[in-house]
């Protein structure tokens, strides 16, 4: 499928991957069959402009960490490349689990447990991974890239698949620095939606039905 020709509006679309994929769970079994360009032709066919190009963002799972989701995952991406979507990716962040493990140990020591009860609740309330995995920079990229394109690229409208509020600073720069040029869309389902999103920018509740009729064949 190809990007819809609704005007001469021309959009930018931007995918939080992570944020629009639990916000969309909560409606349809698997967001990973949603036809993102399909969807994007959706929205601009209510919100009047022509997407041009698609930018999906999400983290990617080391090889070394977990071998079935980085396979997992890079095939998705391989799917995502086949809808003509570019791909932006960021590794997860490995960070030592340390802190908490250190916090656990006093919270058992105070509740001065004896022997027997101490050893069977200590196996499962200090059983902690060493380290966790964590999403980092993915955010930043997004604004950043958000930013860069609606001031360079002959575009009149940005948009944004996800409902999270740290977006609003780089929507009001995009707005500040290009006035009227430039118009911010976010757009998401409920479940997680900011409400100052709401409040300060256009903005579309996605429904199920929308999402299902824009599942992959």
């Amino acid at each position: 499928m190809g990007f819809g020709k609704f005007n001469m509006r021309k959009a930018m679309v931007f995918i939080d991957g992570n944020n629009f994929y639990h916000g969309a769970k909560s409606l349809i079994e698997n967001p990973n069959d949603i036809d993102f360009v399909a969807l994007a032709n959706l929205i601009g066919k209510e919100k009047k402009f022509s997407p041009t190009e698609i930018r999906w963002y999400n983290s990617l799972p080391r090889l070394e960490d977990d071998v079935h989701a980085y396979r997992k995952r890079m095939q998705y991406i391989e799917s995502l490349r086949a809808q003509g979507i570019l791909v932006n990716t960021r590794y997860l962040l490995r960070c030592s689990n340390q802190e908490n493990i250190d916090k656990k140990v006093k919270m058992l020591d105070s509740w001065r447990l004896c022997r027997k009860c101490s050893h069977i609740v200590e196996a499962d309330f200090l059983n902690e991974p060493p380290y966790l995995n964590k999403e980092k920079g993915v955010d930043v990229q997004i604004a950043t890239d958000m930013v860069r394109y609606a001031l360079k690229s002959p575009i009149n409208q940005v948009v944004l698949l996800s409902g999270d509020a740290d977006f609003v600073p780089a929507f009001e720069l995009i707005k500040e620095i290009k006035a009227n040029h430039v118009i911010c869309l976010s757009s998401s389902v409920e479940q997680g939606y900011s409400e100052e999103l709401r409040q300060k920018f256009d903005y579309k509740l996605l429904t199920r039905l929308d999402l299902e009729s824009c599942l992959l064949n």
